[in-house]
């Protein structure tokens, strides 16, 4: 069965692997743990020789034509394309605040409320169950749960109102965590390959963090005057 691919080639499960997969999924493997690719072990035998020296396999016969496309040998380059969305999507949000505010609140309303689901997934992989490759998923500081937090600043926003200081207190924690990624792909001990995600989703945090920060919190209450 064919997977469903996103335009220019991309597969959507590939997609939700490379997101909610951590570092162990991206360690370099040994033949024998890519033996249960089929490829991978056709490849392993072509080079294996017997006790005389001579080839295991004398030859190869075809049973069954491939209907689809053969996988890649090397591992798909996102990141031009990934990079490219980022910076639309962060000039667009840039380019709303100045002309439609609201209409930029509520994109942002969406925005948060997939990170934060996004987040609360992948810290339910980690935290809740023994999926070995989910744990320790660097992709959680740049889809926090704490985005979440966001949605009634943006609903204000979205009315013409300025939230107050707990909202940009939690935008500028989530921007952070998103930039903090940065520094842990640089580490030696992480083995995480998340280029991909950074250099769509930091822009547009960075763009948003940008926006609400210039506009300053709501102006606490007066009391009356007596």
């Amino acid at each position: 069965m064919e997977s469903l691919r996103l335009g220019g080639g991309l597969p959507w499960m590939g997609l939700g692997m490379h997101l909610g997969l951590s570092d162990y999924a991206d360690r370099p493997l040994s033949r024998w743990d890519e033996a249960f690719v089929p490829m991978r072990l056709r490849d392993s035998l072509r080079e294996v020789r017997t006790a005389a020296g001579t080839p295991l396999v004398v030859a190869e016969e075809a049973l069954l034509p491939h209907r689809i496309d053969a996988p890649p040998v090397e591992p798909p380059r996102w990141w031009p394309r990934f990079a490219f969305a980022g910076l639309v999507l962060a000039i667009g949000a840039l380019a709303l605040a100045r002309q439609r505010p609201r209409m930029l609140a509520g994109l942002a309303f969406a925005f948060w409320t997939a990170c934060g689901l996004a987040g609360l997934g992948l810290a339910a992989l980690w935290g809740l169950t023994e999926h070995r490759s989910a744990w320790g998923n660097e992709n959680l500081l740049l889809v926090s749960p704490l985005c979440l937090l966001l949605l009634p600043g943006a609903l204000a926003h979205a009315r013409g109102r300025r939230p107050g200081r707990l909202f940009l207190r939690v935008l500028q924690l989530v921007a952070a965590l998103a930039g903090l990624a940065v520094f842990v792909s640089f580490l030696p001990f992480r083995l995480q390959d998340n280029l991909d995600w950074i250099v769509l989703l930091l822009p547009l945090h960075l763009a948003l963090l940008k926006v609400y920060t210039a506009n300053g919190p709501a102006a606490p209450a007066q009391p009356p005057q007596v």
